[in-house]
């Protein structure tokens, strides 16, 4: 059995309507809950990589700096997926998968 961050299956679809939802508000409220999941342990790449592009979203920030966060949060996720694929002793390096 996996322990997870949210209690219950209602709870996750609740997170899930709130990320996309029209309202600044639901926004930041499933941006926050996800912050709590994450006090309670690991969280999948996919929901972290979502809160943190959702929060972004809201960034008041010049557009260098913007561009430099959202190129982080991506860089992220894609790292996330591809590294999870890598295999302990036998890891390469990324470069070496395109050749």
């Amino acid at each position: 059995m996996r322990c997870v961050g949210w209690a219950n299956r209602a709870e996750w679809q609740e997170v899930a309507r709130l990320f996309f939802s029209g309202s600044r508000d639901d926004r930041d409220a499933a941006v926050a809950r996800v912050d709590a999941w994450a006090l309670r342990g690991t969280l999948p790449l996919a929901v972290e990589s979502t809160a943190a592009l959702v929060r972004l979203s809201e960034l008041t920030a010049p557009a260098h700096v913007a561009r430099l966060a959202y190129a982080m949060a991506i860089t992220r996720f894609v790292n996330g997926f591809c590294d999870a694929e890598q295999v302990l002793g036998l890891a390469q390096p990324r470069c070496s998968w395109c050749g």
